[in-house]
């Protein structure tokens, strides 16, 4: 059974962006509501890129997840960071 906010593909996603912070490519991310996820197709990170960063370098490090997308975020409640990862549902 899976562990609600223990997903083994989020830890992973969060590992990435862990490192990219890290290596200075990222200032911040988050992932609200962790703690009810249970799928990472459920989940939306959201991140703001060093200056002169372009977001699009972002879905380059994350290769191993080909459903994955980066796009511009309209601050709002949910977070204020410019731009949000989300995985679509894989096909098949």
């Amino acid at each position: 059974m899976v562990q609600i906010g223990m997903i083994e593909e989020i830890q992973s996603v969060k590992s990435c962006l862990e490192k990219l912070k890290q290596k200075g490519i990222i200032i911040a991310w988050e992932l609200p509501y962790e703690n009810l996820l249970t799928r990472l197709n459920a989940a939306i990170f959201f991140f703001t890129p060093s200056e002169g960063v372009n977001p699009v370098v972002i879905q380059e490090h994350l290769i191993e997840y080909p459903n994955a997308s980066v796009t511009p975020h309209q601050p709002a409640a949910i977070s204020q960071m410019p731009y949000k990862i989300a995985f679509e549902q894989s096909k098949g």
